[in-house]
This record gives structure tokens, C-alpha cells and sequence, in this order.
């Protein structure tokens, strides 16, 4: 008996240690090469952790047909061609604006969903550097997804951009920060929080679409109408910032004139 126990802590003793090599074969793969998408899956996956498939899946049964529903009431194909989030600071609220896949380019904008924010801290202006708790303005794409947020489900903006570095460079200013989302709950440090149930319903079309084509446009108003003299703040290239977010604002049409729901 005590052979037997003796060759079976030996058994089990060996498996211990094949699987800790194993480990640290893969993590040493994964700092070699860290586009290994799928032992990033696979960690997350031994650490209880769900990937994009997973929470697609869980969402699938209600949010298709959300989304289904609101597509036919404005007689647009769904999935959409082209999706874009438009988030007007001082309305404190994200409008979802598609074109389905039936429409011809250069068609009308629908505005499918909206969204009150629940937080967005700061004011009027955009973000300057790291810890300012500035929602940044510009114009922006969506760089990934997190089924795994503190705030139950984001989306990640590519913040600072390409615009944003330029700016920075003409103020000498550096560390700029990141991690911008557009996120669950009703707390917020420089992010957009829109709640649970609003970001299941954004998160779960962003992922059974391309969201990396999805444009989001932050205003800090309605600028189609004239770029207001006190948010230029004396700073030459916010007037540049103002007049892109203008344009792209009277390409969309009137914002009024969108269809509400």
C-alpha cells in the first residue's frame, strides 16, 4: 500500500510539474510574441474570464431581436454598412446613427438608438493630458472591445489619435493618457458610462460588426451652426479641433433631423 501511495505522489508530483512547464513555455511565448491572440483567449478562459465569443453568446437570445426590431421601424437592413456614435457633451447623451446595408452611399444617416450618459466627468473641452478626468473631443474609431471591464462590458477608443499627438506637440505637452471607453455602471474618470443594459445592446452590435470602420465623433455642442468664441480658449489648434467636428457634424445632417425613436 505504501508503494502504491508512494508512486502515485510521484504520478501526481510529475503532472504538477509538466503543466508549471507548460505555463511558462506559453508565457514565454506569449512576452516573444504577443499577437498570440489565442493563448490570450486561453489564459483568460483558465482565469474564469470570458472572451468576445462568449459574451456574444450570452447577449444573442435578446439583443438580436432588439436590434432587428429597431432596424425595421426605419426601414434599414440589418446588420448595418456603417455605424457611427455621436456623443454632444452638453446633452449628456450617445446617439447610435447607422446606414444599413441597403442604403445607397452618401444616403441619410437613421438614428437607430440614444443613450443618456450616466457619468462623464469634466466640462466642456478637450482632454490634455493624463488625470485631467477630461472626456476627450475629436474625431475617433473604436480600437477593441472588453468583454471583461470592471464596468461589466467597453468599448476602447483609439484616443490620443493621430490629431491628438499633433496638438499635443504644438503645446509642448506630453503623457497624454488613454484608456478612454465607452463603458457599463454610472461611474466615470474621463470615460463616457452609459449603464448595463445600454452597453449589452452597444457592445453586442459592435462585436457582429466590424466596430474597428465604426466612426465616434465627441462634441462638446452642437457645432453646425458656428464654432462659440469661449471654447477656444486662446489655443490656436483647438479652432482647427472645432471646425473638423463642424464639418463632420453638418455631413450627418441637422442633428434635430435625425430620426428620434
Amino acid at each position: 500500500m505504501e508503494a502504491r501511495q508512494r508512486r502515485l505522489a510521484i504520478l501526481f508530483s510529475a503532472i504538477a510539474l509538466l503543466l508549471v512547464v507548460l505555463i511558462m513555455k506559453f508565457e514565454i511565448l506569449n512576452l516573444i510574441h504577443p499577437d498570440r491572440t489565442w493563448f490570450a483567449e486561453w489564459r483568460r478562459r483558465l482565469a474564469g474570464h470570458k472572451t468576445i465569443a462568449d459574451r456574444v453568446s450570452e447577449l444573442e437570445p435578446t439583443q438580436r431581436q432588439i436590434w432587428l426590431s429597431r432596424f425595421n421601424e426605419v426601414g434599414q437592413q440589418f446588420p448595418p454598412r456603417e455605424v457611427a456614435l455621436l456623443y454632444v457633451k452638453d446633452e449628456r447623451r450617445l446617439r447610435v446613427l447607422v446606414r444599413g446595408a441597403n442604403s445607397a452611399p452618401g444616403s441619410a444617416w437613421f438614428q437607430i438608438a440614444q443613450y443618456p450618459a450616466l457619468a462623464a466627468s469634466g466640462q466642456l473641452g478637450p482632454k490634455r493630458r493624463a488625470g485631467d478626468l477630461q472626456v476627450p473631443e475629436g474625431l475617433y474609431r473604436i480600437e477593441s472591445l472588453n468583454p471583461n471591464s470592471a464596468y461589466y462590458l467597453s468599448l476602447r477608443l483609439n484616443y490620443p489619435n493621430e490629431d491628438d499627438r499633433r496638438w499635443a506637440r504644438i503645446d509642448g505637452r506630453q503623457n497624454l493618457g488613454g484608456d478612454i471607453m465607452i463603458h457599463g455602471n454610472s461611474v466615470s474618470i474621463g470615460c463616457v458610462a452609459i449603464g448595463d443594459a445600454a452597453i449589452a445592446e452597444l457592445f453586442f452590435l459592435a462585436a457582429i460588426t466590424d466596430s474597428s470602420n465604426w466612426e465616434v465623433v465627441i462634441t462638446p455642442t452642437n457645432l453646425s451652426a458656428g464654432i462659440p468664441e469661449q471654447l477656444l480658449n486662446g489655443e490656436i489648434w483647438r479652432k482647427e479641433l472645432y471646425e473638423k467636428l463642424a464639418g463632420r457634424l453638418r455631413e450627418f445632417g441637422t442633428i434635430e433631423s435625425v430620426r428620434e425613436l
